[in-house]
């Protein structure tokens, strides 16, 4: 317990002069605490970019790669400006195509590629990381998986920030054409969707591919109706789509 000045006035000698410094040192060190939280800068304590990200992305999600492959990929792209073919686990040629701070596009496997988007989220000065993987066997029904995750590359609810294409927005058939809506969902008993994300917004397009599946017949019917894209825009909060 600190004594109060007066208390320590009437204590006479040299014990006197130790307290008073003491007090003073005390004293000094109390009005510096306030200080020195007023001025510390709150700052994320790992801001992450998207060569983090890719690094970070949980072994089980992207099993072609471990840690030190990414490694290898990403300080040939950092430090000598040039693309490293890396052997994957199935031996096959993993590459970095395009890296920026807050994007990353990766060619994982003949038939895979994966893309890393950084998103301004509102109300936090934290990025929200979307990543968009992709499965094409070169049969015309690449289909995509979009994956969102927190600062720390904890999962996230899918839902909260895009809501799964509907195959009805696909398509519209006016009240006078000759197919129904029941024509289409006869002609799709599956539906893939292949999804881009744009490096520079940030938007995303969506195709779907189950379309190239129909048969002449089918297509000939149906495609005058098909729209061959759709579009999302980021709004800082979700992905709206584009009407």
């Amino acid at each position: 317990m600190i004594s109060h000045p007066s208390e320590i006035s009437t204590r006479p000698g040299r014990p006197l002069r130790r307290r008073l410094m003491l007090w003073c040192v005390l004293l000094v060190m109390a009005m510096s605490i306030p200080a020195a939280r007023a001025g510390r800068v709150k700052t994320p304590a790992d801001t992450i970019t998207a060569a983090t990200a890719f690094l970070r992305i949980p072994q089980q999600e992207l099993d072609l790669l471990s840690l030190s492959m990414r490694q290898d990929m990403l300080d040939y792209m950092q430090q000598r400006d040039s693309v490293y073919k890396k052997a994957n686990i199935y031996r096959g040629l993993s590459w970095i195509e395009t890296l920026k701070p807050d994007y990353i596009s990766v060619h994982l496997s003949e038939v895979s590629s994966l893309q890393i988007k950084l998103l301004p989220l509102k109300g936090s000065g934290l990025p929200l990381v979307m990543t968009v993987y992709t499965i094409d066997d070169g049969n015309g029904t690449a289909d995509s998986t979009v994956s969102f995750y927190d600062n720390s590359m904890r999962p996230l609810p899918t839902g909260k920030y895009l809501k799964t294409p509907d195959p009805k927005d696909f398509y519209d058939i006016p009240k006078d054409a000759p197919v129904s809506r029941r024509d289409m969902e006869e002609a799709f008993p599956f539906y893939t969707f292949c999804m881009k994300v744009d490096p520079e917004s940030g938007n995303l397009t969506g195709e779907l591919t189950s379309a190239n599946m129909l048969t002449l017949e089918q297509s000939e019917l149906l495609k005058p109706y098909l729209r061959t894209a759709l579009h999302w825009d980021w709004t800082g909060k979700n992905f709206r789509l584009r009407q």
